[in-house]
């Protein structure tokens, strides 16, 4: 009886493993906001983090890197340790782009990147901006959003469609 019970339980998670999966996708999102899941057709959602705002995990170059969803920031921005991860010698780049920031003037130099992606969303060639001054996090601005179809907040999710 138990060989049964457990045959059983083999074949029905074999019949519904994409919808187990996409279950687990959705926890996941509960449970750690920053990774965004799909839930459409080119359409993908970002869970309210505790702090109030949306941080996704994204990928540039092939390395993972923790964003900010930022519509006040108009350019996507890298902080200077997601640069040096993504093995960029800060030496090697010129600071000299100023821009306003709520802390004031700040600096940061171009760069072009060969891909960036946030879920399914996938983008090559991509300008961003490597900030000088460390800021804990790396920027999704407007640049990113303008790429989009539409996005839209409701009921504590952001939801990105491409």
């Amino acid at each position: 009886l138990i060989w049964v019970a457990a045959g059983g339980v083999l074949i029905i998670g074999f019949s519904f493993q994409n919808e187990l999966r996409e279950l687990g996708l959705r926890l996941r999102s509960q449970l750690v906001p920053e990774y965004a899941v799909q839930t459409g057709d080119r359409e993908l959602t970002i869970s309210e983090g505790e702090d109030g705002h949306y941080h996704v995990y994204g990928l540039v170059n092939g390395t993972k890197v923790r964003f900010l969803v930022d519509t006040g920031a108009s350019d996507i921005v890298l902080d200077p340790a997601d640069v040096t991860r993504l093995g960029i010698d800060l030496n090697s780049l010129s600071f000299d782009k100023p821009f306003g920031s709520a802390n004031g003037v700040g600096y940061g130099a171009p760069l072009a990147l060969a891909d960036l992606s946030v879920g399914a969303i996938h983008f090559s060639n991509v300008r961003v901006t490597v900030n000088r001054a460390p800021m804990g996090s790396s920027l999704l601005g407007m640049t990113f959003l303008k790429r989009l179809k539409s996005y839209s907040f409701s009921g504590g999710k952001l939801i990105l469609r491409w």
